[in-house]
């Protein structure tokens, strides 16, 4: 399905980073690195995670630090609030996220942005 979308950059153009991370994170409080890597820290769902991202690039990476309930349960939680506004009509971006295992550290959830395919860029 996604190879068929468009991506949608988080480059202050196709995708502003504060409002995306405004609608990722509870209240959208969140702390931000200065320079390089990008990173941020907030919370979701009261879960403290760490959001990996690059400039002009429509994926992020999630890593939760530390597992609520169960890690099923955990990823769960996570993924509702990226995809959360994939079926609002007024939307024009839509999220595709899933868990990935990472061999040499902790699970991650990455997560990819893309156009709607009716959706209208602006």
């Amino acid at each position: 399905m996604t190879e068929q979308l468009i991506p949608a950059s988080l480059n202050q153009k196709d995708i502003l980073e504060d409002a995306l991370f405004e609608e990722i994170f509870d209240g959208g409080d969140y702390v931000e690195n200065e320079g390089k890597p990008y990173i941020v820290l907030g919370f979701i769902h009261d879960i403290p995670c760490m959001l990996e991202w690059s400039f002009n690039s429509n994926n992020v990476t999630i890593t939760p630090l530390k597992i609520q309930n169960n890690q099923s349960w955990t990823d769960e939680i996570i993924i509702l609030r990226l995809t959360q506004y994939n079926e609002e009509p007024d939307t024009q971006t839509v999220c595709d996220a899933t868990e990935i295992a990472d061999p040499v550290g902790a699970y991650k959830i990455s997560a990819s942005y893309y156009y709607k395919p009716d959706g209208e860029r602006l």
